[in-house]
This record gives structure tokens, C-alpha cells and sequence, in this order.
């Protein structure tokens, strides 16, 4: 096994038990926010830390627009149609592969409570010379590395 970081241009995206190519995922990070607490007749001048709850960022994705290819628009569409993801609804689960040259998996991103919050279509140009691409975000309840 080599110790040479692995590229980040390839990789796999598994939306609800779906695989879905897409050219972009962004926001595979959390932290921990902190609380500082000093009581009034501490001997110390400095504050205690503490960890506190954790933040999730958004997880965004992007890929280029196909014909007849409705993947993406379709998990956005169980929004609006009452299906899923509401107060009645359960969440869904999201996993991002790295993968490594051969195109074995070197670690996985799992999301197992995402909820779908945005769908962002293309910017269109008369003059424009790039690809159509369209988005969709998800909010989550947490994100578990694996190697």
C-alpha cells in the first residue's frame, strides 16, 4: 500500500440506495462547537472548555444535466409530494466513496439521516460555453468516516 494521498477527482455517491454520478460534493465536514464556563470565585482567570453539540454543514452536490436523467429531481420532487422527508417521513441515507485508482473504495463518507433541502438547476447564457449542471443540497443529523 502506497502512502501517496489519494486524488479526489474519483469517487461515488449512493443517494437512498441509488447510485448517481455526480461532478462535485461539497460540505463533508462537522464540528464541534465549544462552551466556556468560569465560576465567580475561581482561583484560575481563564475559562474551562467544554465540547458542546456538534455542527453539520450542508452537503451540496452537483452534476451535469442528461437527457431523460431525472435521478436527482426525482428525490427533490418526494418533498413537495408529501412522500418522504416531512413530519410523517424518514430520512435518507447518503454515502460518498473515495475511490482510488483502480477504483477500490479508500474511505467512506456515511450519512445515514440526510434530508433533502434544495434542488438548483442551471445558469443559463445565450453566449455561455459550459456544461448544464443542476444541485441539490441535504441537511443531516451527522457524518461517520470509515477507511
Amino acid at each position: 500500500m502506497s502512502d501517496y494521498p489519494v486524488a479526489v477527482y474519483h469517487f461515488k455517491v449512493t443517494i437512498d440506495g441509488t447510485e448517481i454520478a455526480f461532478s462535485e460534493v461539497n460540505g463533508l465536514n462537522q464540528e464541534a462547537q465549544h462552551l466556556e464556563y468560569r465560576h465567580g470565585n475561581s482561583k484560575e482567570f481563564v475559562t474551562e472548555k467544554r465540547i458542546g453539540m456538534i455542527k453539520t454543514a450542508e452537503i451540496s452536490m452537483k452534476k451535469g444535466i442528461t437527457k431523460g436523467g431525472g435521478k436527482v429531481l426525482d428525490k427533490f420532487k418526494k418533498i413537495y409530494h408529501g412522500e418522504d422527508y416531512g413530519s410523517q417521513g424518514k430520512p435518507i441515507p447518503l454515502s460518498i466513496q473515495l475511490l482510488d485508482e483502480k477504483g477500490s473504495t479508500v474511505c467512506t463518507w456515511s450519512v445515514p439521516k440526510a434530508v433533502p433541502t434544495k434542488m438548483e438547476g442551471p445558469q443559463l447564457k445565450s453566449d455561455g460555453n459550459t456544461i448544464a449542471l443542476e444541485g441539490i443540497s441535504f441537511q443531516h443529523e451527522g457524518i461517520e468516516l470509515s477507511f
